[in-house]
């Protein structure tokens, strides 16, 4: 071989690491760039649920806490009702819970509900002497603190049922890992809840619903789906490329799982009838996850929203940016 052929090959040598170095450096960059906070959209609506399964309170900023919004008294799901076996009573079976609306003034907490009068329930103690009970969300346990024999006859009379009875998480209590049987993928020990099925955040573009809502005969509030935050401004299904998510300048999440839906979806929050099948069947036709992993967590359930921990605490205001890194979220 001669010096020039020898010489030629090193060239093409040369030539080939290069395009090598710069196809990684590329692919490096590309993925430091696609890691990075981009613009999604922004917070159009806030809502927090004080009583799970009942009506939830529209509000306009709220905490960030590490168990959910936070709005002066107005605590996200740290409120719920058992039945006479003690067992945690939901919407999916008492659909008309969702018409109790629980407003907050001073110390107490009113709640309203059709053909009642108001009761106002005192919230808070200097002294909470009140009595502990066990409770169970999807098979993991907390407590809460009993409200008393006079909530319990009011929530008897509106459900036309005895036994029931209200309780509260407080402070001095111990909060529930949030994760389901074992910890998902993204889960950490810091991440807790109180009484949300899962985690204490859910977000949920308002254009997922839109696009739903060209498939169904009967378009669906946003508030069916019950999420504590609304993004506006993104795209439908968007939510299934973001990983880790700010909101403002401090606030930050990480999404942690696919929001799978159930029959709670049926139910008109403004009327409390359940219609059984819409528009959850919609929505089976066309967001179930073929992920296997995934299929084997929320098997047909299909997903709408994601469930939120939350990383970095602070303040949200409706109208706040949100920012997102883009990828395969699950």
């Amino acid at each position: 071989m001669s010096s020039g052929d020898v010489s030629k090959l090193a060239g093409s040598a040369v030539v080939a690491g290069l395009v090598v170095l710069a196809a990684t450096t590329g692919l490096r960059w590309w993925k430091r760039r696609m890691e990075e906070f981009r613009q999604v959209g922004k917070i159009s609506r806030l809502f927090i649920y004080p009583i799970k399964s009942c009506r939830g309170i529209e509000v306009q900023a709220a905490d960030c806490t590490p168990l959910g919004l936070c709005n002066n008294l107005a605590r996200d799901r740290t409120f719920l009702i058992l039945d006479a076996d003690g067992k945690t009573l939901t919407a999916r079976t008492m659909p008309k819970l969702v018409l109790i609306t629980p407003s907050f003034h001073d110390a107490e907490m009113w709640l309203d509900a059709p053909e009642m009068e108001t009761f106002r329930l005192k919230v808070i103690y200097d002294e909470d002497t009140r009595p502990v009970i066990k409770c169970s969300i999807w098979g993991n346990n907390i407590e809460g603190r009993d409200c008393g024999a006079e909530i319990s006859e009011w929530i008897n009379k509106y459900v036309d049922a005895p036994g029931h009875k209200l309780v509260q998480f407080t402070n001095d209590l111990k909060p529930r890992f949030t994760g389901i049987d074992e910890p998902l993928p993204r889960t950490t020990s810091h991440d807790t809840s109180v009484f949300s099925d899962l985690s204490p955040y859910m977000m949920l573009p308002q254009a997922s619903v839109d696009d739903l809502n060209t498939r169904l005969a009967n378009p669906v509030p946003v508030q069916q789906f019950r999420p504590n935050m609304v993004v506006d401004q993104s795209g439908p299904f968007d939510e299934d490329q973001w990983k880790d998510i700010r909101v403002g300048q401090d606030l930050q999440f990480r999404n942690f799982k696919p929001c799978s839906r159930c029959v709670f979806t049926t139910i008109n929050p403004d009327t409390g009838v359940k219609d059984n099948i819409e528009p959850l069947k919609t929505l089976r036709s066309f967001r179930q996850t073929k992920d296997p992993f995934w299929r084997k967590v929320i098997k047909d359930s299909p997903m709408l929203g994601m469930n939120l921990s939350i990383d970095r605490c602070g303040r949200i205001n409706v109208g706040d940016p949100v920012y997102a890194t883009i990828g395969k979220a699950y």
